[in-house]
Formats: C-alpha cells, structure tokens, sequence
C-alpha cells in the first residue's frame, strides 16, 4: 500500500537541549503519521555526514583545538548539506 502524499511536503521540526526527547517525540508524531497512512522521513543533526561526523567527534573526544567559530562553521556546514541532500529533495 502506497502512503497518503501531499501536494506539498511539510516539514517539522522538534527543537531542545540534549535530552528534551526530541527523538521520541520524533518518533511518536512519525508512527501516529505512518499510521494515518502518510509517508514520513526523519532525519538528525548532526547527520551521519561528513560535516556531522566531526561534530560528533568533538562532543565524544573533545575539542582538540577547534574554535567556538569552527565548530560554529560544521554546524552551519551539516545543515547546508542535510538541506541540500535529504530535506529539500524530500519535500
């Protein structure tokens, strides 16, 4: 069976410190939607991405050296490329 689609694809977005449950709350709003038949993608950032990956490395091993502005910069960098990669394409 072929889920529910839109005219126009809507994006949510759920926003909060670490720990908030955004990816619960994710996952509850993705299952009750699946249920009602729509199709649903979920991303995370930092993504999996280059640019995210290096995020991560700084979070699990520290900043070795990185400025508040470069870390600033991967930040903006994984957005830019979760954008252009997966949620305007998904959209």
């Amino acid at each position: 069976m072929m889920g529910k689609q839109l005219k126009k694809g809507v994006l949510i977005a759920f926003e909060g410190i670490d720990g908030a449950g955004k990816t619960t709350q994710a996952i509850l709003v993705r299952n009750w939607l699946t249920d009602k038949g729509y199709d649903v993608i979920v991303f995370k950032e930092p993504t999996k991405g280059s640019w995210g990956q290096k995020i991560r490395e700084i979070v699990n091993y520290g900043r070795h050296g990185i400025s508040p502005r470069d870390e600033l910069e991967l930040f903006v960098n994984d957005r830019k490329e979760n954008v252009e990669q997966n949620i305007r394409p998904a959209l």
